[in-house]
């Protein structure tokens, strides 16, 4: 049943509007003081992936010792509080058998989470896989258990990160030692969750770089379909180098990246990748620095110091972990840092020119000390509304850690419209706006054609005028209102050739 466009408006009009808080803070909606730890099972555990579900609800997972290091995953309610439709307390285990670890998870569109990580099977470290369903049960459509475990070579086979590709293959990126060395490890699964044959003929690929220890620590997947991982690379002389490589859809190299599909650059290690709505590649290092490449793999000068940006929190010890990027461009960093002689969550924001961006927390940084021993900030994701969700582990003791949860107001207001019934998405930031604002959006087959503004009583003011932002990576419009429109509550109304969406915006 199709709803009425006036109802609809009066529906909007009653979705609360955003308060204004520092960009940077720790968000008092969640569990009261923006901070949670969580014990599983009361075992020792600690969390290294998180990702937000359509619904706002966080997944967090990594490890929890209960026979020994077992897969472990928890949900929260928006709140923070644990989500009891997840079997039954919100806290779910896997046992693989002997050391299992969860490094990254990642959600399906059909909301099942995919859990990527290693496990020791008494002779070797394997990768290891499991898909759970909605409920938090195994999944056994999936390898009729729901759990896979792929052997690569002799030894250290360890997976750190997976990403989905949009017909449902499952990718996995780590590092792999067949002899004296490791290389970069990149595992390719059907939606069924055995080997993909049409990539690499067996779903396996292993890249060396200069004959030394090399290891993926994040992958992500371009809208072309080209698979990117990056990680650490040593050269010759044993020095440390961030590394990169970039794979056809099938597995070969993409010799259209860098030096033969792979670039290289001195000093720092990769830990998180990431690819901007143009296309350009976003790469975190363990030292606290971001650079940013070009599409080709050259380094992108418009991007800090020739392409690259290294951060002092606290004027001691620090380590990146995770990084994502928010709908405006700008990066979020996380990871821990020794402030005094406590181990902090450490956060960092940059604007999209690779500064600090000041207006989170004035200087651009924030550490959270979470009144114990020490914590770090293990992972990043951007919750629809903007918000920054950070998971960890805080130290009970010297050898006992539970998982931790930090939410921070970023101040990036974002309204999204209701695309529940399609495969679309379409939201717009900032809001409330001023003059300007941006419309981004994913339409299948289908471009913009008309934008309109109506008041609250669904009286059309006017159409609005588009300047189209064109670019092969870019689904983007710049949107310029009239100075002249007073400030309030207006409804956004956006049509393409299929439907139309609406969306409550706030002029100021």
């Amino acid at each position: 049943m199709k709803m009425n466009f006036s109802v609809l408006v009066c529906l909007l009009i009653f979705i609360t509007i955003c308060s204004f808080a520092q960009p940077g803070t720790l968000d008092t909606d969640f569990d009261e003081d923006g901070m949670l730890t969580t014990s599983i099972g009361g075992s020792s555990g600690v969390a290294d992936a998180i990702a937000i579900q359509p619904d706002g609800k966080i997944v967090v997972a990594g490890f929890s010792y209960v026979k020994n290091n077992d897969f472990a995953l928890v949900r929260y309610n928006i709140d923070g509080t644990l989500d009891n439709s997840f079997s039954e307390d919100g806290t779910v285990t896997t046992d693989f058998g002997y050391y299992d670890y969860i490094y990254s998870i990642a959600l399906q569109s059909d909301g099942k989470i995919v859990a990527a990580g290693t496990s020791y099977n008494g002779t070797n470290w394997v990768f290891a896989l499991a898909r759970y369903n909605t409920d938090g049960e195994l999944d056994t459509t999936f390898s009729e258990d729901g759990k896979v475990r792929t052997a690569i070579g002799t030894e250290k086979d360890l997976a750190y990160s997976v990403a989905i590709q949009p017909d449902g293959k499952i990718l996995l990126a780590g590092n792999s030692k067949n002899g004296t060395y490791t290389d970069f490890a990149i595992v390719r699964y059907n939606v069924d969750g055995k080997l993909d044959s049409t990539f690499n003929s067996d779903g396996i690929v292993t890249t060396d770089f200069e004959n030394f220890s090399d290891g993926a620590r994040s992958v992500a997947i371009q809208k072309d379909g080209k698979i990117l991982a990056a990680g650490h690379a040593s050269n010759w002389a044993g020095q440390g180098e961030l590394g990169m490589v970039r794979y056809n859809s099938d597995g070969t190299l993409d010799n259209s990246f860098g030096e033969a599909g792979k670039v290289s650059i001195r000093g720092g290690s990769a830990t998180s990748l990431a690819i901007q709505s143009d296309c350009k590649i976003v790469v975190a290092g363990l030292d606290f620095s971001i650079t940013r490449y070009n599409i080709d793999g050259t380094l992108d000068n418009t991007f800090g110091l020739d392409g690259k940006v290294i951060t002092d929190i606290a004027g001691s010890i620090e380590y990146c972990y995770s990084m994502a990027i928010q709908p405006d461009g700008k990066i979020i960093a996380v990871g821990t840092s020794l402030v005094d002689t406590n181990w902090n969550f450490a956060l960092v924001r940059y604007n999209t020119d690779g500064t600090l961006d000041d207006n989170f927390s004035t200087d651009g940084k924030v550490t959270t000390n979470f009144g114990s021993e020490g914590s770090s900030a293990n992972s990043v994701a951007i919750q629809p509304d903007g918000k920054i969700v950070v998971a960890g582990f805080i130290s009970i003791t010297n050898m006992k850690w539970n998982f931790a949860v930090a939410r921070y107001i970023s101040g990036l207001n974002i309204e999204a419209a209701d695309s529940s019934l399609a495969t679309d998405s379409i939201m717009i930031y900032p809001n409330p706006i001023g003059k300007d604002a941006i419309l981004e959006y994913s339409f299948t087959n289908d471009e913009i054609q008309i934008i309109e503004l109506y008041d609250i009583s669904g009286r059309i003011i006017s159409s609005i005028p588009t300047d189209e932002i064109i670019s092969e990576c870019e689904q983007k419009v710049a949107l310029n209102f009239n100075e002249s429109l007073p400030p309030g509550i207006y409804i956004l109304r956006i049509t393409n050739t299929s439907q139309s969406f609406s969306i409550k915006i706030v002029k100021q």
